[in-house]
């Protein structure tokens, strides 16, 4: 079942609209304002359904939740390919939203009650780690295909439509996996079922904790991480040895390659994650305590250089917090799953899944609104993700004291 597990990520991961998602809004005549308000409608859906559809998974299964969320990412791709009226890519957005809505949380409590029932809950740590690293190859793969389709084609919002045929195939994938081991609980109602999936969730202090600082950990990385975009665009074509390409041309080339160093640095870190917390750090909260100053000092100096619009640094602090994410979420996944029951999983994690969208819809807007006040300068998107890591330092140290008491 990795085979498959891994499969699914790297078919997932083969959206090759995402390095450039801010560019082909751009082209279509939005402005960083609008980018912001879709993209944080979209975490507007998603946080209304994150829950929700977690209990349908855990009450009526998770293998058919996830093909209703692929189902919903084909129709999402094909409104986002062919249209420019902001109504209609708002459509395409609520569509996208009911699919990670779907996922987010599912596939994780599918590997878990998996590793469960095979008697290996023990691995969980490193076998998240090497199904997420496949999404992340699979991400780099994506990135160097959407260049060239981008370099051919000269148009951003084309390669929305060759995202449909590797969703298709991940339909197809979803009939190898295993039958929902849990029974359906229908008899029971959604709502009572809802209303008591949610109740055990953020009942425990240790678990509100460890969501709180998985939020803040992941949600300002959600809406800041698309601005290296522009960022990358205004390098391209800056460069003379690009100079005979046209301007799309440009980008292609400059995005696709960082973007597939950066999917491949991901993968990387995904999957010495637990090597990264056993040996490196020398334990789980050495490991909490490090990561989490570097991401806060990396944000700091991300708004620095982007203020002083020393754009090349700032890529590599681009890079270096993609990298910090990926030791970071193998190792939230484990923490969350070992507070967390079998016949709630999905909802828990769906619940994580739901905070770190909320977080993105509130800042992704704010920081869209600063950007266009700043004539274009992405500073904020590295100010205000500093703030709130600040904030998640605090919440991480409490959580840790919390853990000492009780063991």
């Amino acid at each position: 079942m990795i085979f498959h597990f891994s499969l699914y990520g790297f078919l997932k991961n083969q959206r090759y609209f995402e390095p450039f998602l801010l560019l082909a809004f751009l082209e279509k005549g939005l402005s960083y304002f609008q980018i912001g308000l879709l993209i944080g409608f979209k975490s507007l859906v998603v946080n209304l359904l994150e829950v929700p559809t977690g209990v349908i998974a855990d009450a009526y299964g998770k293998r058919a939740s996830m093909m209703a969320s692929f189902v919903a990412y084909c129709l999402s791709f094909l409104l986002l390919g062919a249209f420019r009226d902001v109504r209609l890519l708002g459509l395409g957005m609520l569509l996208f939203g009911v699919g990670e809505a779907f996922r987010t949380g599912t596939h994780k409590a599918i590997i878990f009650d998996w590793l469960q029932a095979e008697g290996r809950l023990a691995e969980r740590n490193r076998v998240y780690g090497f199904t997420r690293s496949w999404s992340k190859f699979g991400s780099a793969l994506s990135a160097m295909v959407a260049a060239v389709l981008v370099f051919v084609t000269g148009d951003y919002s084309r390669v929305f439509f060759f995202s449909v045929f590797p969703y298709l195939l991940g339909l197809v994938n979803f009939m190898f996996y295993p039958r929902d081991r849990t029974p359906k609980r229908t008899e029971h109602g959604f709502v009572r079922l809802f209303g008591r999936a949610l109740v055990q969730t953020f009942r425990r202090p240790r678990l509100r904790g460890l969501l709180a600082e998985a939020a803040l950990f992941e949600g300002p990385y959600k809406a800041a991480k698309d601005y290296v975009q522009p960022i990358l665009r205004t390098t391209a074509l800056g460069l003379p040895l690009l100079a005979g390409l046209g301007n799309a041309q440009r980008s292609a080339v400059l995005i696709g390659a960082v973007f597939t160093l950066l999917y491949l640095l991901e993968g990387l870190a995904s999957r010495k994650s637990a090597l990264f917390v056993e040996r490196w750090c020398g334990g789980e909260k050495r490991a909490v305590r490090v990561l989490w100053g570097l991401n806060t000092a990396g944000y700091i100096v991300l708004a620095l250089v982007l203020l002083g619009r020393v754009h090349t640094v700032a890529i590599l602090c681009f890079l270096v917090l993609a990298v910090l994410q990926n030791l970071w979420r193998p190792n939230m996944v484990g923490r969350l799953g070992t507070v967390s029951d079998s016949e709630n999983r999905a909802t828990v994690l769906s619940v994580n899944s739901q905070l770190d969208s909320g977080l993105a819809m509130i800042l992704a807007p704010v920081i869209g609104w600063c950007v266009d006040k700043s004539s274009g300068n992405p500073w904020p998107a590295g100010a205000w993700p500093g703030i709130l890591a600040l904030l998640g330092l605090a919440v991480a140290g409490h959580n840790l004291r919390r853990r000492t008491r009780q063991s």
